[in-house]
């Protein structure tokens, strides 16, 4: 045992005698165990039997792996279900129900397997990002953002040839296969008139050579069904069986595009919403991206955009026009009617 011997002066002892009972006291909630080291009730700071340490899983098992750093979290498994989905075209590995450990990121490998398709997108997961694999030019890597719940991770694929109608007219866009020169073939007769390379470009068929995706075919039939054909000038990509109705439809209003990535395709890139993005779309009134509407009085005269009032409003694409529907039962544009 060993002494140590302090000569205090007498005016300071009451101010020991304060200190020292202000250390019992916290010595006393610190819930120390009996004078043989055993603890009951809780540990000293930093010991394997703290409350709340990871030794204390009644398995034994101490690995960080199977908890998770969110106290929310649905279990204790520590891990959330990223569901992995493929369209037609191509393939995603893994896929299915796939854990992922909370605050992880998790690789997908995407991959074009049908000939002639492209690779479209693909998202999911807080905003992943898309690299081209080493492994060939029709594989991707997709790494999701950190995992905080579950999700889903889907991947979309470019069909050899799209069609998208419009007002006589119909874009025809496709995947390049190296061609330099592609044609496009179309009636308005059925399926079997753009089957056969032979009949394109005769009586009942159009033929257009030397074109390159996207293309728009104008001059079209509104109501009426066209069949379109894509081939390339040696004739190793054809796809047969497209068709479209062109027609007045408005846009789908996105105008938002994937950047830093392969996609062809976008809807943001094509159409009206696109027009309104380049800043090239001519309007009679206002509305986002590819709209145009024009608020109308109950009279049927034209409002200015910015009328906090209005009855109707016409669609000038379309020549739609729709009612102000209000809440009042008394009122002929009563929302219930």
């Amino acid at each position: 045992m060993r002494f140590i011997v302090l000569s205090v002066d007498a005016s300071a002892w009451p101010r020991l005698v304060f200190a020292a009972s202000i250390l019992a006291l916290m010595v006393g909630c610190s819930g120390g165990g009996d004078s043989g080291g055993s603890s009951s009730g809780g540990g000293s700071p930093g010991s394997n039997n703290s409350p709340g340490s990871i030794d204390d899983d009644p398995n034994g098992d101490s690995s960080d792996e199977l908890y998770g750093d969110d106290p929310d979290e649905k279990d204790g498994s520590g891990h959330y279900t990223v569901y992995a989905i493929a369209g037609a075209g191509g393939s995603i590995d893994p896929e299915g129900s796939v854990p992922v450990k909370h605050g992880d990121t998790q690789d997908f490998t995407v991959t074009v397997t049908e000939d002639n398709f492209g690779f479209g997108s693909v998202s999911g997961c807080r905003s992943g990002t898309v690299t081209p694999s080493e492994s060939g030019p029709n594989e991707y890597i997709y790494t999701t953002g950190e995992i905080i719940g579950d999700c889903t991770v889907t991947a979309y694929f470019l069909a050899p040839v799209r069609v998208a109608a419009g007002d006589q007219e119909v874009t025809v866009a496709w995947n390049d296969v190296g061609s330099q020169e592609y044609e496009i073939c179309y009636a308005k007769s059925g399926e079997e008139s753009v089957e056969d390379p032979v009949n394109c470009g005769t009586s009942s068929t159009e033929l257009i050579k030397e074109v390159k995706s996207p293309y728009s075919v104008e001059g079209l039939e509104n109501g009426t069904t066209y069949w379109f054909r894509v081939a390339s000038e040696d004739e190793d990509f054809i796809e047969k069986k497209s068709f479209a109705t062109p027609g007045v439809l408005n846009d789908t209003g996105i105008t938002t595009v994937i950047e830093n990535s392969d996609t062809l395709g976008q809807d943001a890139l094509f159409g009206r919403d696109a027009s309104a993005l380049a800043g090239t779309l001519h309007k009679t009134g206002g509305g986002a991206a590819g709209f145009d509407f024009t608020k109308i009085d109950h009279s049927g005269d034209e409002l200015p955009v910015n009328a906090n009032k209005w009855s109707c409003v016409r669609d000038n694409h379309t020549g739609l026009m729709w009612e102000a529907k209000v809440n009042d039962s008394g009122h002929p544009r009563h929302m219930g009617n």
